[in-house]
């Protein structure tokens, strides 16, 4: 089997994929992938992915999440890191501003 190289900057989820594919023939490879505006997943998964493949050349995986509350029609779904920023920051501004 040839290695499966998993193509991303953050160190929390190259951690987590070495333990899950620790029984293949996997490495990291650490570059910050392009991120398309969109709130599809799919379609930046695969944007992503073929990003990824440009770069190494070989087979391999890149990793996009979202966050999806059906009280809030599914929001925030791609914008899960959109969406911590904003509320830390309007948390830090209402407990400073008192």
């Amino acid at each position: 089997m040839e290695e499966i190289v998993f193509v991303t900057h953050n160190k929390g989820k190259a951690k987590s994929a070495e333990r899950y594919f620790n029984n293949l023939k996997f490495s990291t490879y650490d570059f910050e992938l392009d991120e398309p505006r969109s709130d599809d997943i799919k379609e930046i998964a695969t944007a992503k992915v073929k990003q990824a493949y440009e770069i190494v050349r070989k087979p391999c995986i890149a990793l996009d999440t979202g966050f999806f509350i059906d009280e809030l029609n599914g929001f925030p779904r791609a914008f899960v890191n959109f969406f911590t920023r904003y509320n830390r920051n309007r948390r830090n501004f209402e407990t400073n501003g008192k």
